[in-house]
């Protein structure tokens, strides 16, 4: 915290956009999370990444272009 100002803020605003119940997050992460972080997901980036990946995970790729793009615009990034 010395080195970085503001990594509590910083993390604040990333984790607006993780989904906590995603089957890809590890356990270790999951539990320790809520200690870190004092913000609340966003729910319509969640409800999208949900979608991404139930269909990523049944192997329907056919509107998932849309649907990172969708989740993207959101975060008012891609990546």
């Amino acid at each position: 915290m010395d080195h970085y100002r503001y990594m509590g803020e910083d993390l604040n605003d990333a984790c607006r956009y993780v989904n906590p119940e995603s089957a890809y997050l590890p356990s270790e992460i999951k539990k320790i999370l809520p200690n870190w972080v004092d913000t609340d997901p966003d729910s319509e980036h969640m409800t999208l990444a949900s979608r991404i990946e139930k269909a990523v995970t049944a192997c329907r790729t056919g509107n998932l272009q849309d649907l990172i793009i969708r989740a993207g615009a959101i975060r008012k990034f891609l990546g």
